[in-house]
């Protein structure tokens, strides 16, 4: 099998929730001498143009002035490189787009294909961020969810009978949407300090049509026995605060805890796509984990991954079970103070 993984980000979200905010500062702090010099890894844009664009975006935050809303769909191509090491241990796409296009029609014909097409891909990509933007939620409640829940609900409800109506349905077992969904709070520093990721979550179970409308949602994004887990994952995110009116990057939130979910992600689908194909022709998984090391190792910043990693295969153990391994421990970051505080898992 390949020595690379590759993994789509969509990031579902209205206009002005934050998503080319959250973009430009994610890309802008990765690209920092401080955070590669103490994380060990780093992202590169391949694009020239586009690293360029996404640190003019960045520095525009720097200044304290709010960069303008996308008014086009670009889709971001990255590697993430790992210090000394003379190797790309992943591939990560990521969609920018104008959140308006999920509430209006267009209105240049030049655009009417790309708008039609992009929820689409985005759901074939292989996670999600579903955000809801904190300032709504702070102002309109459970009620605000209400509506942003069912007006993506019968968005995806539209993709699937596209789908159906293709005869592309997919084989049993198999996962064509987003399997791991992490709904994503933004601008949480308007919240009291000491909300969390968890309390998020419980406020948002607290209300019976909330859960049934998630519980919907995860329906109309399952396939047979291939389960969303839209729902069960709970993200706090602040890129910038606002203070007297001026963004303020340093006190974001949230962004370093996103390279170790997408890895975990992107291990979860590794594992899903092993045992879709175990029969026909099974990926030496082991193999695989064992010749990327390195990279599990400054993700977790501890030796305890590579010598468990050693340990499965000494042991023969199948490669899903040292997948499952590897998910387990790939958590170790989350479970530290910032993550307890700020992500959380229902299940």
């Amino acid at each position: 099998m390949s020595n690379l993984l590759n993994l789509r980000i969509a990031a579902f979200g209205e206009s002005r929730s934050g998503k080319t905010v959250l973009l430009s500062t994610f890309y802008g702090r990765m690209r920092s001498a401080s955070f590669i010099k103490s994380r060990g890894y780093s992202l590169v844009a391949n694009s020239r143009a586009q690293g360029n664009r996404l640190l003019e975006l960045y520095h525009q935050l720097e200044s304290k002035k709010f960069p303008p809303a996308s008014l086009e769909h670009t889709l971001y191509a990255f590697s993430l490189m790992v210090n000394r090491l003379n190797q790309v241990a992943l591939n990560i796409e990521w969609d920018d787009y104008p959140g308006e296009w999920w509430t209006t029609d267009a209105v240049d014909a030049e655009y009417d294909h790309e708008r039609e097409t992009l929820p689409w891909n985005l759901l074939h990509s292989d996670a999600a961020l579903f955000i809801v933007d904190g300032e709504r939620y702070k102002e309109g409640g459970h009620h605000y969810l209400l509506k942003l829940f069912g007006k993506f609900r019968e968005e995806f409800e539209r993709q699937r009978i596209k789908m159906e109506l293709e005869e592309d349905a997919p084989a049993p077992g198999v996962m064509p949407w987003p399997k791991t969904w992490i709904i994503a709070l933004s601008k949480c520093d308007i919240f009291p300090q000491t909300y969390t990721a968890e309390k998020f979550y419980k406020d948002i179970v607290s209300h019976q049509d909330i859960i049934e409308e998630i519980d919907l949602m995860k329906e109309k994004l399952s396939f047979q026995d291939a389960n969303s887990t839209f729902g069960e994952r709970f993200l706090l995110l602040s890129a910038v605060s606002v203070q007297e009116g001026v963004p303020v990057v340093s006190t974001g939130k949230g962004l370093d805890l996103i390279p170790a979910l997408l890895f975990k992600a992107s291990l979860e689908d590794l594992k899903n796509k092993y045992r879709q194909n175990a029969k026909r022709q099974p990926p030496n998984v082991t193999k695989w984990i064992e010749s990327n090391l390195p990279l599990f190792g400054r993700f977790l910043g501890v030796n305890r991954f590579n010598e468990s990693i050693r340990q499965q295969a000494e042991a023969d153990k199948q490669s899903a079970d040292v997948l499952s391994e590897g998910i387990n421990l790939i958590s170790i970051p989350l479970a530290g103070q910032e993550g307890e505080t700020l992500y959380y898992e229902s299940i």
